[in-house]
């Protein structure tokens, strides 16, 4: 039997990435709870509910955008630094809407990765931070980006 061609092939990063919005729906479901609303707690410049909204930004605009390129398949492509802001017009703008946008988004993009054939997950681009990534460096940054905002996010509760 050939050995399976994906970078990932245990899952790792997926099961990582994944978890992600597993713990986002979690911690929604934690704060609808509190006596407190939650909704205007800050985040640094940020509430909660525009911290997810960023990290929605970052799929959609960052991860997708990224994928977009590699799988158009010409050139490699060249990625400047990209840290978008809160995306606009999510649900009602809630952080029930906010963290079910931000799941059902990253379960659109496991399921786009899980679809990539195995040259597609040889196709390099190169960052200007990070240098040439396969599409398994591109979600590892992903993974990282996640971290810090999860945790605060996670502090929280």
């Amino acid at each position: 039997m050939p050995a399976d061609p994906t970078p990932i092939s245990d899952g790792d990063v997926l099961r990582r990435l994944a978890a992600a919005g597993e713990r986002v729906i979690a911690l929604a479901r934690e704060w609808d709870r509190w006596d407190d609303p939650i909704e205007e707690v800050r985040i640094g410049d940020w509430t909660v509910a525009q911290v997810l909204q960023h990290l929605i930004a970052v799929e959609w605009h960052v991860v997708n955008a990224r994928l977009d390129s590699l799988e158009a398949g010409e050139a490699e492509p060249v990625w400047a630094w990209s840290e978008p802001g809160p995306a606009e017009g999510i649900g009602d703008g809630s952080i029930a809407a906010a963290a079910v946008v931000f799941a059902a988004s990253r379960e659109a993009t496991i399921d786009r990765l899980r679809a990539l054939p195995p040259e597609g997950w040889r196709r390099t681009g190169v960052h200007a931070t990070y240098g040439r990534l396969d599409v398994a460096g591109l979600l590892e940054v992903m993974v990282e980006h996640d971290g810090p905002h999860l945790g605060e996010l996670e502090r929280l509760a």
